[in-house]
């Protein structure tokens, strides 16, 4: 199928239609959704982060965090209703770039949300059995894989009621931060720091705060495929069937998510202190001692395991989409697309395991996390160049905000720790250098 016939060519009217349909602002419950699917990334696992970052210099790189997010977040809703095929961005980069840079884009994407996904369950974990955490972060893992496999539908009331409950349990843990002074610290230092300015120490907390606020792309309708050929024209319903949200709605769920972790982080930095909380393994809990406030341990540990697992299902399930779509454009050997019978497991939710139960298990969180950000970075400076391409011959907010995107991107992704970007280098290299083998061995396979 040639580049025009897949989306690549002339932007048509029934394109341009579809481009406006992503426009809207979409129904409430994306806020929700947006808010369930990131607050746990940032409230379990990023505070301590930012904390070694910056200190309390951490909370000047969310807005900066928060305009490349929306701007990531717009080309992906352009790229997905525009495209007129279901694969939506995962192959956006290929049709617009071409060939090397969807293999960093795929890459990138994979081990991304790979890593991104051991993070979270990692973080948890600490949290929901602190003497045994490695079998608590596996199990949610599990537990979350199954429901995906599965395709177990959600529990009526849990869209707004889990967000509610988490973020709840959050505005009480900040209450009793700030309700009790802190007792003094002798040290004003940060542990961890190793930028050479306050200018990159707020660059690299702010690609760290892109990894606690960037569950605007879970939220997009995922593309599930019913058939093993390449996409088509025919599939787009099943990117668009249920409603894009609009940039409006993202915006607004973005500034949600962003202030409840900044309260969090500013609670904790007030009550433990930056040296103490970047050493913090479970900082929430941590938090609770030192404010004279452990009868709220409980609580705190159910909603890290409710709040994990709202991240953990929408990144598998992306992942699992991810890993099918690409097997089925034969990115991927095409047995990943297959399906199995009566709700076993799958090549996809294989291939998922594969990509997240190692580094949860070999890898701390704060590393996975680290690396996983600069990941995704790198994705989606491929698909705001991507949306850039598409909307060439346009000068309109969503072309101007690609712009914007793709350097923020990159210059995020370049301002995080050296051992994370040195990591991502040698994967994109490496991924890459292994789907160009496996795309050799095909094509002259008979």
């Amino acid at each position: 199928m040639d580049r025009e016939a897949r989306g690549g060519g002339a932007v048509d009217a029934g394109t341009r239609s579809r481009r406006r349909s992503g426009r809207r602002w979409g129904s409430p419950g994306v806020v929700a959704d947006l808010v369930a699917a990131s607050v746990g990334a940032g409230a379990l696992l990023g505070v301590a982060s930012l904390a070694g970052a910056a200190g309390w210099w951490a909370l000047a790189g969310l807005p900066v965090a928060f305009l490349v997010a929306l701007c990531c977040a717009s080309s992906a809703l352009v790229m997905r209703a525009s495209v007129a095929h279901s694969s939506g961005d995962y192959l956006s980069t290929r049709d617009q770039l071409g060939e090397v840079p969807s293999r960093l884009g795929n890459v990138a994407f994979l081990v991304g949300y790979g890593l991104a996904g051991a993070a979270v369950a990692g973080a948890a974990g600490r949290y929901v059995w602190p003497e045994r955490p490695l079998i608590a972060s596996a199990g949610l893992v599990v537990a979350a894989l199954s429901g995906v496999a599965a395709r177990l539908e959600r529990p009526r009331g849990v869209r707004w009621g889990l967000p509610l409950f988490v973020v709840g349990v959050l505005g009480l843990v900040v209450a009793a931060a700030v309700g009790v002074d802190p007792v003094a610290s002798g040290s004003a230092t940060v542990v961890g720091r190793d930028y050479d300015s306050l200018l990159g120490g707020v660059a690299g907390a702010a690609g760290l705060w892109f990894f606690a606020i960037a569950g605007f792309d879970r939220v997009v309708p995922s593309t599930e495929r019913r058939d093993d050929g390449p996409s088509g024209p025919e599939d787009e319903g099943s990117v668009l069937g249920g409603g894009m949200p609009g940039r409006g709605a993202v915006a607004l769920g973005l500034g949600v998510v962003g202030l409840v972790q900044a309260a969090v982080l500013a609670g904790a930095l007030h009550q433990l202190g930056a040296d103490r909380l970047a050493l913090a393994p479970a900082p929430l809990l941590d938090l609770l001692v030192a404010s004279d406030a452990t009868p709220l341990s409980r609580l705190v540990r159910l909603a890290a395991a409710l709040a994990a697992l709202a991240v953990l299902v929408p990144v598998l399930r992306r992942l699992r989409d991810g890993v099918r779509v690409l097997a089925i454009e034969r990115d991927l050997p095409l047995v990943l697309a297959g399906r199995g019978r009566g709700g076993a497991a799958r090549p996809p939710e294989l291939a998922v395991a594969v990509l997240v139960l190692p580094p949860l298990l070999v890898l701390d969180p704060a590393i996975s996390m680290a690396v996983a950000a600069c990941l995704l970075l790198v994705h989606y400076a491929f698909v705001n160049a991507a949306a850039r391409v598409l909307m060439a011959d346009e000068r309109n907010w969503p072309m101007r905000l690609a712009c914007t995107g793709m350097f923020g991107s990159v210059i995020l992704a370049l301002s995080l720790p050296v051992v994370a970007l040195v990591t991502s280098g040698l994967v994109l290299l490496g991924g890459s250098a292994v789907l160009a083998l496996w795309a050799r061995w095909r094509h002259r396979s008979p």
